[in-house]
């Protein structure tokens, strides 16, 4: 069979050119998934609460990948919007969003950063200012 699971290739899931979200991505669970994600290609955006986050920039700048960072609580509505526009601001899109953390705030980040980059292919380039509260 010349579909078979031996020609499998990682390169399938290629992520060159995305930039994804992985709350909580400075440790444990969330590092892993943040690594895998650059290591795949993905720049990286890390909301995060604890302060430390020089294993997860080291292991993301050594895929050759870029990442940035922004700490707060996600339990803020106004630092979720914050992450959102920071995000948007550096990379200027958001492609994937990993949800690691005790809440599920993803339908609303994800109508965040589609009215976030609808307001910029319409010229408005202005902060946002419709919140997740």
């Amino acid at each position: 069979m010349e579909d078979s699971i031996d020609v499998f290739s990682a390169e399938f899931f290629r992520l060159d050119g995305k930039v994804a979200v992985v709350t909580g991505g400075n440790t444990n669970l969330g590092m892993a998934y943040a690594t895998a994600l650059a290591r795949m290609g993905a720049d990286i955006f890390l909301p995060h609460f604890e302060e430390d986050v020089s294993d997860v920039r080291a292991v993301v700048e050594r895929a050759g990948r870029r990442i940035s960072f922004l700490r707060g609580d996600l339990t803020d509505g106004a630092y979720r919007n914050e992450v959102v526009e920071t995000c948007m601001e550096i990379y200027g899109r958001v492609d994937i969003l990993i949800n690691n953390t005790s809440e599920n705030f993803a339908k609303r980040w994800l109508r965040r950063a589609s009215s976030f980059s609808s307001r910029r292919k319409n010229g408005n380039r202005d902060r946002a200012t419709t919140g997740f509260s």
